[in-house]
C-alpha cells in the first residue's frame, strides 16, 4: 500500500510543474515594455529558476524513475518472488496437506482396527479373567481335596502297618499250620490204615449183626430176666455213689493213688466230680464228669443251663475258670491248655433243645497256652449231626472283653455279643454269648441262632478208644 502511494505522489508532483512552465510561456508573448521587460527578465531569471527547478526536477524524475526501478527490482525481489516462492511452498504445502490428510484418514482407520482389536483382546481378557477366577476355585477345592487325600493316605499309611503286622502274625500262624499239616497228614495216613481195619471189622460186625439178630428172640427172654438184676444193680450203685460223695467230701483221706490220670474213670452212668492229676500240678483236683449214651466217660469243660451264670467275664475269669460243677460253669483255659497238651483229647459238644439232642465230635482238640493267647491249635476231623460249626475258631486267639484278639479292627466281638469265644468275625459260632431273650435260652451255632435247653462241652483223651479197641 506504501509503494502504491509514493507512486501517486510523483505523478502529481509531475503535472504541477508542466502546468506552471506554460503560464510562464504565455505571458512572455503578451508583455514588450521595460516594465515589461523587467518583468520579463525577473520572469526569464524566474524561468531560468525555473528551469534549474526544472532541470532539479528532471534530475529528480530521473533518481525518482530510478527510484522506481530500484523499488520495481526490490519489489519484484521482496514481493513477487517470495510470493511465488510462497506459492510453490503453498501448493507443496497442499500436497503434503493432502497426503498427510490421506495419511490421517489411513490413521483414523488404523485407529478404528486397532480399537476393534483392542475391544476382542478386552473382551478375551474378560473372558481369561473368568477362566482364571473359576481355575482359582477349583485350585482351592483341589486343594481341599488333596489335602483330604493327604489325610486318607496316612490313614491307609496306618491301616496298611497294621495289615503288615496282621501278615507277619498270619505268615507265623502259616508256618505253625503247615507243620501242623505235616503232622495231620502223617495222622490222616494212620487213620486211612485204622479205616481199613474197621472196614474189616465192620464186615465182620454185619455178620455177627445177622447172628445177633437170629438170637434176638433169645436175649429179649434173657433181658426180662437181667431186669430183675438190673434193679438190685440200681440200688447198690447208689449206696457206692453215697459212699464215694463222703469220700470226696474229705480231701484230708485222699491220697494221689485214689486219683486217675488227667481223664474220668470209666463209671458207667454215673454223673459227678471226680479227683484225677494232670502234668504240671503237684496236687490232686476234682473235675466234672459224664457219659455218652455209648457209656463213654468224658470230663464237661463247660455246662450252660438257664441263664443265672453271668457269661460276659474278663481275660483272669476264664483262664482260671467260674461257675459251680453241679450247675453252669467253665472249667478254665489252663487247665484246659494242660489237659489238651498233655495228650491227644477229643471233643464232644451235645446241644440239647426241647425236641431234640444234636452232636459235634472232633477228633483232635488242643488248646494252646496263656503265652499263645490260649489258641485254638487243632480240631481234628468232624462228625456229628450239629454241623461243623467250631470250623472257623480253628487256629485262633481266645478273645474276652478286656483282650480283644479277634481278627475284626474297628469292634471287639467279646464285647458286642456279651461273652468270650475264639472269634474271627463275630459270625458264626459263640456258645457263650450273652441271651438276646429273657423267655428263652438261645444257642448261636453254625450261623443259627436256636433255642436250647442246655450245652455242653466234653473232652476224653482219645488213647481210651484205642485202648477199648
Amino acid at each position: 500500500m506504501a509503494k502504491h502511494l509514493f507512486v501517486i505522489f510523483i505523478l502529481i508532483f509531475t503535472l504541477s510543474v508542466i502546468a506552471i512552465t506554460s503560464t510562464q510561456l504565455n505571458s512572455e508573448n503578451e508583455c514588450s515594455t521595460e516594465k515589461c521587460l523587467e518583468r520579463k527578465i525577473k520572469k526569464e531569471s524566474k524561468r531560468l529558476c525555473s528551469l534549474q527547478k526544472l532541470k532539479v526536477r528532471q534530475n529528480m524524475q530521473m533518481k525518482i524513475t530510478s527510484l522506481r526501478n530500484t523499488i520495481k527490482e526490490k519489489n519484484d525481489t521482496y514481493c513477487i518472488a517470495p510470493l511465488r516462492q510462497n506459492k510453490a511452498e503453498i501448493s507443496l504445502l497442499k500436497t503434503n496437506i493432502t497426503v498427510l490428510q490421506t495419511s490421517l484418514d489411513e490413521q483414523k482407520n488404523y485407529s478404528e482396527y486397532i480399537q476393534s482389536i483392542m475391544q476382542t483382546k478386552e473382551n478375551k481378557y474378560n473372558v481369561l479373567q473368568n477362566q482364571y477366577t473359576e481355575l482359582h476355585n477349583l485350585f482351592d477345592i483341589k486343594d481341599i481335596e488333596i489335602k483330604q487325600l493327604n489325610t486318607t493316605q496316612r490313614s491307609l499309611l496306618d491301616q496298611l502297618n497294621n495289615k503288615t503286622s496282621m501278615i507277619i502274625e498270619l505268615k507265623n500262624t502259616i508256618q505253625d499250620m503247615q507243620a501242623l499239616i505235616k503232622n495231620k497228614k502223617n495222622d490222616y495216613a494212620l487213620l486211612l490204615d485204622n479205616y481199613t481195619e474197621l472196614h474189616k471189622e465192620v464186615e465182620l460186625k454185619d455178620i455177627e449183626i445177622s447172628t445177633l439178630r437170629s438170637n434176638n428172640i433169645t436175649l429179649f427172654t434173657e433181658l426180662q430176666s437181667c431186669t430183675n438184676e438190673k434193679i438190685n444193680l440200681v440200688t447198690h450203685l447208689t449206696e457206692m455213689t453215697n459212699s464215694l460223695k463222703d469220700v470226696t467230701t474229705t480231701p484230708q483221706n485222699t491220697t494221689k493213688s485214689q486219683a486217675t490220670e488227667g481223664k474220668c474213670p470209666p463209671f458207667g452212668n454215673f454223673t459227678g466230680d471226680h479227683l484225677v492229676t494232670i502234668p504240671g500240678f503237684s496236687q490232686p483236683f476234682r473235675i466234672p464228669c459224664n457219659s455218652d449214651s455209648n457209656k463213654k466217660d468224658w470230663t464237661v469243660i463247660e455246662r450252660r443251663l438257664k441263664q443265672t451264670l453271668d457269661f460276659n467275664r474278663n481275660w483272669e475269669s476264664y483262664r482260671n475258670g467260674f461257675g459251680d460243677h453241679k450247675s453252669e460253669f467253665f472249667i478254665g483255659l489252663k487247665l484246659l491248655n494242660l489237659m489238651t497238651s498233655s495228650q491227644q483229647h477229643e471233643l464232644l459238644i451235645r446241644l440239647r433243645s426241647r425236641k431234640t439232642v444234636k452232636f459235634a465230635h472232633y477228633s483232635d482238640f488242643e488248646v494252646s497256652g496263656e503265652d499263645k493267647n490260649f489258641q485254638l491249635k487243632s480240631l481234628g476231623l468232624y462228625s456229628g449231626d450239629a454241623g461243623d460249626g467250631m470250623r472257623e475258631s480253628e487256629g485262633l486267639k481266645f478273645s474276652t472283653f478286656d483282650r480283644d484278639n479277634d481278627l475284626t479292627e474297628n469292634s471287639n466281638c467279646a464285647k458286642d455279643s456279651g461273652g468270650a469265644w475264639w472269634f474271627t468275625d463275630c459270625g458264626v459260632t459263640n456258645l457263650n454269648f450273652k441271651y438276646y431273650s429273657k423267655t428263652v435260652n438261645q444257642m448261636l451255632w453254625n450261623n443259627l441262632m436256636e433255642p436250647v435247653v442246655s450245652i455242653e462241652m466234653m473232652i476224653r483223651p482219645t488213647e481210651l478208644d484205642s485202648n477199648n479197641k
